[in-house]
């Protein structure tokens, strides 16, 4: 068994539109949706309603969902979080990181290398500065979407919601997609080009993190 997934993984990491294009939209699903479901029926426990937040004395968390599920329904949210996990702009970035791996980065015969798997201290090395410099291009992509008023037209979708849930934490345009998660983790692995293993830890623990 051992054997079949040492060959499949081997195989995987040599085909460049499978590592580069496919793994990562993978990986953003995985980072997402499960704990985005798990949080999401957490939530719904009273014994945690302690724990969240409160925004006012007068409507509490609560009352804010209620409110919030008026105006966009849960569906409505999970629809457009599926659009963004799954819709034209998930598979357009797949495309845009397969390209950038295929054209800009490697050379052919670069992704053979792949097969030399990280020992542990440089997966934790190349895991700490891929969320260093991914934090920082989020920071910067979230930042001018508040100031500029031109991008603040797209950014202004998620703030519709009075209070996100995790479910609703992709609730936004694809503008606001590709500023705030495709691009910052593209460009974090641009400038270290890490194992692709290494880039699919890094997506979903970067993903998670929303929560």
């Amino acid at each position: 068994m051992f054997d079949k997934i040492y060959q499949f993984t081997n195989y995987w990491i040599t085909q460049e539109f499978l590592c580069y294009g496919v793994g990562p939209a993978i990986c953003f699903n995985i980072g997402f949706w499960i704990p985005s479901l798990i949080l999401e029926f957490f939530i719904r426990i009273k014994i945690f309603e302690s724990s969240l937040i409160k925004y006012d004395k007068k409507s509490g968390r609560k009352e804010k969902l209620n409110s919030t599920h008026k105006k966009i329904t849960l569906k409505a949210q999970i629809l457009k979080s599926l659009n963004t996990t799954l819709g034209p702009t998930a598979i357009s970035n797949s495309i845009i990181s397969y390209l950038i791996s295929k054209f800009i980065l490697f050379k052919e015969g670069d992704i053979q290398k792949n097969l030399t798997y990280p020992n542990l201290q440089t997966f934790l090395i190349n895991f700490i500065l891929l969320e260093l410099i991914g934090d920082f291009f989020l920071y910067f992509g979230h930042r001018v979407q508040h100031e500029i008023p031109f991008l603040w037209k797209f950014h202004s979708l998620h703030h519709q919601l009075d209070t996100p849930t995790p479910i609703s934490t992709l609730f936004i345009d694809p503008v606001d997609a590709t500023l705030q998660g495709a691009l910052p983790m593209m460009l974090a692995f641009m400038i270290l080009t890490p194992h692709p293993f290494i880039f699919y830890t890094y997506i979903i623990f970067r993903i998670a993190e929303m929560y």
